[in-house]
């Protein structure tokens, strides 16, 4: 029997697809994608509660990819990375990376080029 990931249908699935399309500095707000949805505010944040998720842990979860990707395979200065990922503050960035890595962006790239 096969099924379903949850990533693969409903409100969370959408909205993922319509954030990969667009560099992340970007990204519309959630009235913005609400309106792209067809969808007013309340019934978005419905539906993407009733798949699990919010908007911004899908955000959060896309810049955390993209993070880890471009700092192992390019060559772009962490704040560009930080820009591209639409932080205004590499702080901010530095603040993020760390939750989700448990290290500063540039250990991370030091650890990947060991």
């Amino acid at each position: 029997i096969l099924g379903r990931y949850r990533h693969d249908r409903g409100a969370a699935s959408a909205t993922r697809r319509l954030l990969r399309e667009l560099p992340p500095a970007e990204w519309p707000s959630f009235a913005e994608m609400a309106a792209r949805l067809g969808l007013s505010e309340p019934t978005l944040r419905r539906h993407l509660a009733g798949d699990g998720e919010s908007f911004s842990e899908i955000k959060e979860e896309i810049r955390r990819k993209l993070a880890l990707d471009w700092l192992a395979r390019a060559a772009k200065p962490v704040g560009q990375v930080a820009a591209d990922l639409g932080y205004t503050e590499p702080s901010a960035f530095h603040r993020a990376f760390h939750k989700w890595a448990g290290m500063s962006p540039g250990e991370f790239r030091r650890s990947r080029t060991k």
